[in-house]
């Protein structure tokens, strides 16, 4: 199969070749083996689920209609700004491809989207032929938006062999880490309003005193706001604030040491640090308002702002040897559902069916 996929993204072609290569060869570094095909748990990654070697294109970019007409699929990215929309507009009116949006946060969505340029969304909405949705429990959300389209989970799909291959036994791990958030962006339509994690993170540290936290942030300016939102929560010098690193791998490096993961994150996003959590037998506390949360970590995730909830579920893991390791278990487990070849699976399925749609509808 053909697959083309349009990235929300200047120079698109060159940034997917160059992380694919910052990967590699970092993994290659580690002596780590992986396959030139590996598939980052992102949405880049989806189009090659299906093509190895799929047409990359940008919403700003010049499109090759020709190389685009030999498509059999196009993947598109649902972002909250006219342009992605508008393109989608251009490319059906050029081209009769099968269309397959994938949106991003649905309340951040809603947030940031100028409200002029809804028709230009909603149009884009009815000339798309299916939507995979990175939480299960939205398909109704998007099957009401678009009730045309054929609305499926298809999460990003996740390597969870070799990432669990870079796993860190938990007999060895630093005691006293805990990994806390990435962003750590604490005001704005951005944040995930992390203050929650950060006064549960305080509560136990009256309780233990040696715990040590590590968050990441994304940008200077998220970073500056961090650092002050700590200091007036008197957890300077008690967390460390880094840069988010790349490629995943060198994140996962960082991170695999600590002994918890404790992050209640209040909005729709797909979950990746659990699925990473996961992936490396960290148990983790965090927010219920993710299906992904609940499905890797049933018995450690409470109400984003249950700080006394949290922390006894964070003081069970670290007393209580035996329940940590059920929830590593069952976290590292149930992410078999996430891993690439059920992701093929899926989204080969979704495919089908749109294919099918399209064949009853041409023929009606």
């Amino acid at each position: 199969m053909r697959v083309a996929i349009l990235l929300n993204r200047g120079r698109p072609r060159l940034r997917t070749l160059g992380k694919q290569a910052l990967s590699l060869g970092y993994e290659l570094a580690q002596g780590r083996a992986v396959g030139a095909g590996a598939i980052p748990p992102e949405f880049d990654g989806l189009a090659r689920l299906l093509d190895p070697s799929p047409l990359v294109l940008g919403t700003e970019s010049p499109i090759d209609w020709r190389a685009l007409a030999a498509c059999d699929l196009l993947l598109w990215e649902w972002g909250w700004t006219e342009v992605p929309a508008a393109r989608i507009r251009e490319v059906r009116r050029c081209v009769d491809v099968p269309l397959v949006m994938f949106p991003g946060p649905l309340d951040r969505f809603w947030r940031e989207m100028d409200p002029g340029h809804l028709p230009t969304h909603g149009e884009a909405l009815r000339l798309t032929d299916g939507i995979g949705v990175m939480l299960r429990d939205t398909i109704g959300v998007y099957a009401a938006l678009a009730p045309a389209a054929h609305v499926f989970h298809m999460p990003v799909p996740v390597d969870t062999a070799h990432f669990g291959a870079i796993a860190t036994d938990p007999a060895a791990r630093e005691e006293h880490l805990v990994l806390l958030t990435a962003p750590t962006r604490f005001c704005g339509p951005a944040s995930q309003l992390p203050i929650t994690t950060y006064l549960a993170f305080r509560r136990l540290l009256a309780e233990r005193p040696r715990l040590e936290g590590l968050a990441f942030c994304y940008d200077d300016e998220e970073r500056r706001q961090a650092e002050a939102v700590l200091r007036e929560l008197g957890l300077a010098g008690r967390v460390q604030v880094r840069a988010y690193v790349r490629p995943l791998g060198r994140f996962l490096d960082l991170v695999k040491s600590c002994r918890l993961a404790l992050a209640l994150p209040h909005a729709l996003i797909q979950g990746r640090m659990a699925l990473m959590a996961a992936c490396l037998r960290i148990p983790m506390v965090t927010s219920d308002d993710v299906e992904t949360h609940r499905t890797l970590f049933p018995w450690t995730t409470v109400r984003w702002h249950d700080v006394d909830g949290a922390v006894a579920a964070c003081r069970r893991v670290l007393e209580d040897e035996a329940f940590a390791h059920r929830v590593r278990e069952h976290a590292s487990a149930a992410a078999d559902y996430y891993a690439v070849p059920r992701a093929r699976a899926r989204l080969a399925a979704a495919v089908e069916v749109i294919r099918e749609r399209r064949t009853v509808r041409e023929g009606a």
